[in-house]
């Protein structure tokens, strides 16, 4: 005869190996729709029960806030990203990574003033080189400077990757803001014969 405690013992292993196995199942779910580019079907699969009981609500919000991106949906990315910013059990890491998504899409999305406020919120953080690329972004963006283009120029030849295609969005980005719109298609043209190969 087993033991209360013996029962007991064995109940809690077999939810702690049950908790495991749906966790892996549901990360594998998003995984796959993510690779396969279904963002609809993440839309969906993250409104399930399983992945709301087994994954962590913030993980879950930014995977939901990828799909909305992806899907150009930037009414309720906004929508959602304030949800998120506006949640009292987020840890100072989370509302870091909230705040620079919230950044990103502001920006993408031609909400500058927005930007802005976000931009104040990452630089009292604690992440310097993350606040001096943004402000730089936000410059080049929002502000149309142009004030970064030769340091920009001088790094171009040894960049590669996806620094490189970086750098050619943003020099062409300054020339642009400079008016000079034949050395900005050419920056453009050199980042799509990047993207081809």
């Amino acid at each position: 005869m087993a033991t209360p405690l013996q029962i007991t013992l064995l109940l809690v292993f077999i939810l702690v190996l049950l908790d495991i196995f749906m966790r892996n199942r549901v990360s594998r779910k998003l995984s796959h729709l993510l690779q396969t580019q279904d963002y609809e079907g993440v839309l969906e699969y993250t409104t399930h029960f399983a992945a709301r009981f087994f994954t962590h609500p913030f993980p879950l919000a930014m995977v939901r806030l990828d799909a909305y991106v992806a899907l150009d949906r930037n009414k309720e990315a906004i929508e959602l990203i304030r949800q998120i910013q506006t949640s009292k059990h987020l840890g100072k890491r989370q509302r870091d990574i909230a705040n620079q998504r919230a950044f990103e899409l502001y920006l993408d999305t031609g909400a500058y003033k927005r930007a802005g406020k976000m931009l104040d919120a990452i630089e009292a953080s604690d992440a310097k080189q993350t606040a001096q690329h943004d402000r730089m972004m936000y410059n080049i963006i929002a502000r149309k400077s142009s004030e970064y283009l030769e340091r920009m120029l001088k790094e171009l030849p040894k960049a590669k990757g996806m620094e490189r295609a970086e750098l050619l969005s943003l020099i062409s980005l300054q020339y642009q803001n400079r008016g000079n719109k034949a050395k900005a298609k050419h920056y453009t043209e050199e980042l799509e014969e990047m993207k081809q190969v």
